[in-house]
Formats: C-alpha cells, structure tokens, sequence
C-alpha cells in the first residue's frame, strides 16, 4: 500500500512539472491567428512565473521562416587542392634531385603547370611514378600539364559538397535557431531551412562568407611599381613598405580600387598576383593598397584547428588569434622558418587581413589576424564573427545563393489550430469508444493515454 501510495504521489509531481513545462504551449493553441503570427505578442501572453520560450517546435510550413538554396563551386575546390600541390611538388623534386624548374596552377586554373627544364623524360616518368592521381593532359616544349584522374576528382569534389554542408551546419547552428535543416542536393548544391529565422541579409552574410584563409609570400622582389613615379593621377600614390630586413619595396595606394588594378595589371607577370589590403577611413571612406603576391597557397584555412579574438599588445585593437593543427603547425613552422626576414600575407577572402615580417621562425602553430578599423566596438563584432566563421570551419570553395525564399508565418497558426483541433476531435472519439466498450479499464487506459501525451 506504501508502495502505491509512493508511486502515486510520485507520479502526480511528475505530471504537474510536465504540465508547468507545458503551459505556454497551450496558451499558444489558445490565442488568435494574429496573434500566433507575432512571437512577441506569444510571449506577452504568456504569465512571467512560466518559461516564455518554452513553445512547441513548429517547422518551416507552420512557423515561417527562411530556406536558401546555395551553390557550392566545387571546380574552385579542384582549383585550390593543385594550387597546394605546387609547393610540394618542388619540395619532393629537390629532396629526390629530380631537376624541375617550375611548379605552378595554370592560367586556367584547371590544371598543374610543370616546367621539366633539362630533366625532359626522365622528369615526367618519376612524377607520374610518384603522383599516381596525376594524369598528364597535354605538354608543350618542356611544359606539361597535369589534372587529377576522374576517380580522384569525383573524391575532391564530393569532399567539397561535404565539407561546406558541415561548415554551413555549424553557422546556422550558431545563430542559435531550432529545428533547422541542412541537407545536400545534387553535386553542387546545398538546401538551408531556418524555422522562425526572418532576417535574410543575416543569413546570407553569415553562411555566404566563404572565410578562405590562405598564406602567401609578399614578392618584396617586385620593383614594377617603380617605373609608374610621377605618372600618377589624382588620388593614387606610390608608398614604400619596409622588410625586415631593412629593404623597402613600392607599393600602389589609393581610394579607387579599379584605377589601382588598371595601373597595376601590366606590370603583373607569370607566377605573381595582385591582392589589396583596405583601411577604413573616416566618412565611410576605404584606401587601398596593392601588393603583389607569390602565387603559390603554402598554407590554407583547412589547417586551423581553432580561433579566439584577443588584443594586440602594442595598438590594443581586438584581433583573430589562430591556432593551427598538428600538422599545420609543423608546416607553418617550416614555413616561417625558410622564410625569415620576409613578408607572409594573410588572406581572407581575396583580402590581405595582414602582411606581417617574418622575424624569426614560429613553432607554437599560432597565428594573428590584426582586424584595423577605427570604432572599437565596430572592430571587436567584426573580429568576433570572423572568429565564429573561422571557428565553424573554412568553406572548401566559394557558394553563393541561388534561391532566397522567405516563408511567411500567417497561414501556419491557422493549420496549427486545425491540426489540434481534428487530434482533440479524434481523441474525444477514442476516450468515448474505450470507455463505452472496455468500461473501467477503458477509463485506466485513456488516463494513461492522456499521461502520456502530458508527459511527452
């Protein structure tokens, strides 16, 4: 008897905890089709001794909200995984005395460009001995182009498709809304659901910013800019920017980014690129500045295991601080050790974020992306969304959105009410056939029924 009363009491504890947790819900299901269209209006109605967002979960038919169908350019995948191989192609052929003279993406950036110099046959066979996913497309003189076979190609690009619905996972999860939906269609093509979400410029800037970090050398060689002194038009400037080993090289500074890439485009040549880095100015005004870079990527984002935003000692700005993998910090300490007294850019996005010297070598595996600005507060949300992005992951390749479709939520309330009401109707006619046809353990089953349905 103990025992029961026991059993009893606990499971009336239980049932009123469940019916507390429940009772937004149910002032939801009680309230006009107005005013269920209007979350805020819900949670006036809602008594502030309850949990106000406790509400049952409804989808993107009922609830309203955002679904985005975004295009993943896997070539772009394609593109940067040869863009890698490069470096590590001259790095293999030094170490086995193999005589390449030149390792790049093509102009096309389609295929590996390899220039055999002296080396001709005997070249091409320990290559193709040594990178068995490489096949050679075409060749002219001593130059050969290489492509990936088909087998190896469909991996990359699955992998791609794959990674960017993780990537975009993470930032949607991130915006802290429910009930979402990220799945793939296609080859190429990603379909978002966000439930509730109505703030489509958000989403678009959060799940569409790619965040391909890449590392680069500044080619402080390049002396081109040189020949322009003194042919400058209005608002274009030649600045020097100092190595660290004390040499200074040109720099094209200005306010107009398309006059700075006429000026600059003929001086740019083979194996080189030009990438600016921009400073916000006062009036909303942006300056420009053109560095021209060593094409070859010798690190990337996918080697970030994590990011943080800290502060820069000496300007006390906020900063992206990056920590990278096992194995992109032994490359990065590789990197920066070859390349002391020279300048490493940071990209993001087709953005030089910085281009700082290289001092000494840097074992730790941390890097820092110093953000600028001139509003404190503005500089710390940029660095704190650039840490979230970066944190989720790089996307493997740029996307962009194909469709934006905005749900609204007036017809959902309404088929809500419809649907309680016919589950109402239905259990009215199943209470009534079980206690007329089993009587009291009729009466027991439909207690339990209701339990449960609290309960769950």
């Amino acid at each position: 008897m103990k025992n029961n009363k026991a059993k009893l009491i606990f499971i009336g504890i239980l049932t009123l905890i469940s019916l507390y947790v429940s009772v937004p819900t149910f002032i939801y299901f009680l309230q006009s089709k107005e005013v269920k269209a209007d979350k805020e209006a819900v949670r006036n109605k809602i008594p502030g001794f309850f949990i106000k967002d406790n509400l049952i979960k409804l989808g993107l038919d009922l609830q309203g909200g955002l679904q985005l169908v975004l295009g993943v350019n896997t070539d772009e995948a394609v593109a940067n995984r040869l863009s890698m191989m490069a470096p590590e192609v001259m790095d293999w052929a030094k170490k086995e005395n193999v005589n390449i003279a030149k390792a790049r993406l093509s102009n096309d950036k389609n295929s590996l460009e390899i220039d055999y110099g002296d080396s001709g046959a005997a070249g091409r066979i320990a290559l193709s001995k040594e990178y068995k996913d490489l096949t050679r497309v075409s060749e002219k003189g001593n130059i050969a182009f290489y492509q990936y076979k088909s087998s190896e190609l469909k991996e990359i690009k699955e992998s791609a498709l794959t990674n960017a619905v993780r990537v975009v996972k993470k930032r949607v999860d991130a915006t802290g809304t429910s009930d979402t939906s990220v799945v793939p269609r296609g080859s190429d093509t990603i379909i978002v659901q966000m439930p509730g979400f109505n703030d489509p410029e958000q989403a678009k800037s959060l799940l569409g910013r790619t965040a391909q970090l890449k590392f680069k050398l500044v080619d402080e060689t390049f002396t081109g800019f040189g020949a322009l002194a003194g042919k400058l038009p209005d608002g274009v400037e030649l600045v020097e920017q100092l190595v660290a080993n004390q040499s200074t090289f040109p720099t094209l500074v200005g306010e107009n980014e398309s006059v700075l890439t006429e000026l600059a485009k003929p001086f740019i040549k083979e194996g080189q690129e030009l990438i600016y880095k921009t400073t916000d100015l006062a009036g909303g005004k942006t300056r420009f500045t053109a560095y021209v870079l060593k094409e070859q990527t010798l690190l990337t984002g996918e080697e970030v295991a994590n990011s943080s935003v800290g502060q820069d000692g000496v300007s006390m700005q906020p900063e992206v601080i990056l920590t990278m993998t096992a194995a992109g910090g032994r490359k990065f300490a590789q990197i920066t050790g070859d390349n002391v007294n020279k300048l490493l850019a940071i990209i993001l996005d087709d953005r030089i974020m910085s281009a700082p010297n290289l001092q000494t070598k840097i074992s730790n595996g941390v890097a820092s992306i110093s953000m600028g600005g001139l509003n404190y507060n503005e500089v710390y949300d940029e660095a704190t969304e650039l840490s979230l992005v970066l944190k989720s992951g790089a996307l493997p390749a740029k996307i962009e959105v194909l469709e934006e479709r905005s749900v609204g939520a007036s017809l959902g309330p309404s088929l809500a009410t419809q649907g309680i009401k016919s589950v109402m109707l239905g259990l009215l006619f199943v209470f009534g056939f079980m206690v007329f046809y089993y009587r009291r353990p009729g009466i027991i089953a439909c207690v339990a029924l209701l339990l449960n349905g609290i309960f769950l």
